[in-house]
């Protein structure tokens, strides 16, 4: 989660990949930087590692919304209409995903599930 006005960086707190990427970047939250509308930025996004495992055949769903100013960031329910986003894609402007991810070669103690939908909680299709 990210608030737009919020994205400044410290680079010498955050935390960066073997090759130099940040994978997970420090905000101080000590400047505001309002967004011009139409103006094409930047955004580094923080997505959390959290232990997921992805079986083959799972897919993945990233959702990007912009709940309006006065809604709570940290328990989400929407009271008023959502803002208005304009998602820039092209070689002048790419859109990217770096997810933290560990192979499964790294993995020790890990046993599959059996079955098409092992988990209560697991939304499976049939036939995938």
């Amino acid at each position: 989660m990210l608030r737009a006005s919020h994205r400044q960086i410290d680079p010498s707190q955050s935390q960066y990949t073997a090759d130099g990427r940040i994978y997970r970047p420090y905000r101080p939250h000590t400047e505001r930087e309002l967004v011009v509308p139409g103006q094409t930025v930047d955004y580094l996004i923080d997505i959390f590692p959290v232990g997921h495992v992805f079986l083959p055949g799972h897919e993945l769903l990233v959702k990007l919304h912009a709940p309006p100013l006065d809604d709570n960031d940290y328990a989400y329910v929407q009271k008023t209409i959502p803002g208005v986003n304009t998602l820039h894609f092209g070689p002048e402007t790419p859109s990217r995903l770096m997810l933290p991810l560990i192979p499964m070669s790294q993995v020790r103690g890990y046993t599959p599930p059996a079955g098409q939908c092992p988990y209560a909680s697991m939304r499976c299709v049939a036939g995938r």
